[in-house]
Order: C-alpha cells, then sequence, then structure tokens
C-alpha cells in the first residue's frame, strides 16, 4: 500500500524533534517536498520533508502508531505480522520514522521481521543515515550491523559517516568508523568526511579522523585539502595538526 502525499495533513504539533516548517499549498499541490540536503536546512535530516498526520481516510495503523508513539501497539502489529515494508509517495517507511523518533523497541521488531534497511526516502537516504544526523548512538549500532548500508550514499553521493560528521556528531563518527565505514569516501563534490570536518572547523572531530587514519591530501572537485579549509577559516592550529600529517 502507498499512501498518497496529497493524504497527509499537516500539523502544527511537533513530535519528537521530526520537522520544524510547514509544506506549502505549492508543494502539496505539485507532490514535491524541501530538499533538506544542506545541514542549514532546517529539514536536513528529517524523514519527512515536514511533518504530517495521517487523516483518517488512510488505513496505515502501524504508521500510525509510531508517529503517534504507541510502541506497545506498534511492536504488536509488527509482531503479528503487518506490512513492515510499506511506505508513503515520498519513501518514508516505518523503520525511518521509528528510528527518527528514537524508538528503539519498534526498531529492533522491525528488524526482526526483515524492514528493508537499504530503502531511501527522496533523499536517497536510509534509516541509518537519518540517526547519523542525529546522533542516535545506540540505534546506529541496531541499524549498522545490517553489513553494507553503513557506506551506502545519498543522492549527493553522502555516505553515513559525511552525514554524521556534517551534523557534527562526533559520537556517531565513531560507532561508523567501527562499524566499517570507510574513511575516505568521497561525495559528489570530492569531499570527504576529514574535508567536511576541516570546512565546519569541527577540531575533535578533525583529531578522531585523523587518530582513525583519515587522509589529510585527499583533494575535492575544486583541488582543495582539509588543510586548505582550515586555511581559509584561519584555524592555524588545525592547519599545523593537518600539515604533520600529510
Amino acid at each position: 500500500m502507498i499512501i498518497r502525499l496529497t493524504d497527509l495533513i499537516f500539523t502544527g504539533i511537533l513530535v519528537a524533534g521530526l520537522a520544524e516548517s510547514p509544506i506549502t499549498s505549492a508543494q502539496v499541490a505539485t507532490n514535491q517536498a524541501p530538499s533538506g540536503l544542506e545541514p542549514s536546512d532546517p529539514e536536513f535530516g528529517k524523514p519527512f520533508p515536514t511533518f504530517y498526520r495521517i487523516n483518517d481516510h488512510i488505513q496505515s495503523p502501524l504508521f500510525r502508531a509510531i508517529m503517534a508513539g504507541n510502541t506497545t501497539n506498534a511492536v504488536a502489529m509488527i509482531r503479528a505480522g503487518t506490512n513492515v515494508n510499506e511506505c508513503i509517495e515520498v519513501g518514508v517507511t516505518p523503520l525511518m520514522v521509528a528510528a527518527s523518533m528514537g524508538q528503539a523497541s519498534v526498531v529492533e521488531a522491525l528488524l526482526d521481521k526483515c524492514a528493508e534497511v537499504t530503502a531511501t526516502n527522496r533523499q536517497g537516504r536510509t534509516a541509518l543515515m537519518l540517526v547519523a544526523i542525529q546522533g542516535r548512538s545506540s540505534l546506529m549500532q541496531m541499524l549498522a550491523k545490517q553489513g553494507s548500508v553503513v557506506n551506502q550514499r545519498d543522492s549527493l553521493g553522502r555516505t553515513p559517516l559525511i552525514l554524521s560528521v556534517m551534523s557534527g556528531q562526533p559520537r556517531a563518527v565513531e560507532v561508523l568508523l567501527n562499524a566499517g565505514a570507510q574513511i575516505d569516501a568521497q561525495d559528489g563534490r570530492g569531499k570527504t568526511a576529514l574535508n567536511w570536518a576541516a570546512t565546519s572547523n569541527l577540531g575533535p572531530i578533525v583529531e578522531l579522523l585523523i587518530a582513525r587514519g583519515a587522509n589529510p591530501a585527499v583533494k575535492d572537485s575544486k583541488g582543495k585539502t582539509a588543510q586548505d579549509y582550515a586555511r581559509v577559516l584561519g584555524n592555524t592550529n588545525m592547519v599545523e595538526r593537518l600539515k604533520l600529517n600529510r
């Protein structure tokens, strides 16, 4: 069953830090959503382009239970055999919503019933990517056990590791590296996790990545290294730290 975006109604009630801004009538009419692809976008890391309430015409008990925070009911439905891979038109699955809302018991039940961990929303993001952005380390460990999902890429070529760096989550970075994340993976702009950490002036994450073997000599599509970005920011300590590790 696919739930149409036009069947979803915006509500001003925010739940568990999900989306923070309303969708416009034009976006509803054209079935388009805000991109949420950059950290400066308030929708960055949200499973939905904004937060919606499913109206009374939608027959989706599992989505309703998860969104309402009724974890006991959600787990019971999952164990009873409901479709764990049901998705709405923007590509959001129950696993993405439960993970983003921090519902560990629901995530565990979904995984036990083989919920698809590689499923992506319109931004090309998986449940692991969403919790990596949020820094939910315990849920990340659950999801990262699913193998190749650790190095899966979104629509801009960003891995969970890169997204965790972009959102400034050092614990998430550590969890992903321990799970086998490729430390020097480059996104669509040629940027590695270290490039992004330097670009954002994230000293502790730069230190962590260097300690774990990140290569500071990697250049992005503009021909710039992490040290170049540190120099632009005037962070002399970071410049020297990166120079020593060339």
